[in-house]
């Protein structure tokens, strides 16, 4: 493992119980209301952190199990006592091929990061590539995540991010600091289910305003101001061919 991973999982380690569990944005995904329509016998919450999302598919979709897999201990025991929850990499997931008919991934592949932009990008399209290895075939794939537009600000948010990591150790800065992410724009998101053969089927975005990045203060505003900047979360439903 990475250096900077170590770093991300002992950060998520020391979460309290209620960080990183957005109940609010697992709603406006519209994911568990598709949960809820296919009801699933088994699904994989790849990446599950605090468990919000299986916590909300057990109360919309009781007759679904949810495996919970997460890297980090301290976030995973969080996670509802009445699903298996199981430790591991979304690298190489425990899991047996062809065994679910759902996965979803929520908030995890901008956590994936390497010494650089491009082999954080390769661990994203591996844990694409495993996710869909465990789908059943006409099984759906639910992710969602960040996005920033144009492609050149994932970019320099990871390498201040690094920089900053690299100089502090593992502390978080106003925004800044750890964890070390690597985000992606909508069509890089797109590319990278398609080179898994997995058919899109429809995606929702939800544009976030300058009041949700106020730990940056007057940033984001002079960025959309004068770069037209955008960033987000976007939900994208896929089915396995």
């Amino acid at each position: 493992m990475d250096h900077f991973d170590k770093l991300t999982v002992e950060y998520f380690n020391s979460q309290p119980s209620g960080a990183y569990t957005s109940v609010e944005r697992h709603k406006r995904s519209g994911f568990v209301e598709h949960v809820s329509a296919f009801q699933p016998v088994l699904m994989l919450d790849l990446g599950c952190g605090q468990g919000a999302f299986a916590s909300l598919v057990k109360q919309y979709s009781p007759a679904t199990k949810v495996i919970c897999m997460d890297i980090s201990p301290g976030m995973l025991i969080h996670a509802p006592e009445a699903f298996p929850r199981v430790v591991g990499s979304a690298l190489a997931p425990p899991i047996l091929s062809e065994s679910v008919e759902m996965v979803h991934v929520q908030g995890l592949l901008h956590h994936l990061v390497g010494p650089t932009r491009a082999a954080s990008r390769q661990f994203a399209s591996q844990a694409l590539f495993q996710a869909t290895r465990i789908l059943k075939p006409g099984g759906h794939l639910l992710l969602g995540d960040v996005y920033y537009e144009p492609g050149w600000i994932g970019g320099t948010i990871f390498w201040i991010k690094r920089g900053l990591t690299w100089i502090f150790g593992n502390q978080r800065l106003r925004g800044f600091g750890a964890p070390v992410t690597s985000f992606y724009t909508r069509s890089q998101l797109q590319k990278l289910l398609q080179v898994q053969c997995l058919e899109i089927e429809s995606i929702r975005l939800y544009p976030w305003t300058t009041k949700k990045s106020k730990s940056w203060g007057i940033l984001p505003i002079i960025a959309k101001k004068l770069f037209r900047l955008q960033w987000g979360d976007i939900w994208i439903i896929a089915r396995k061919q």
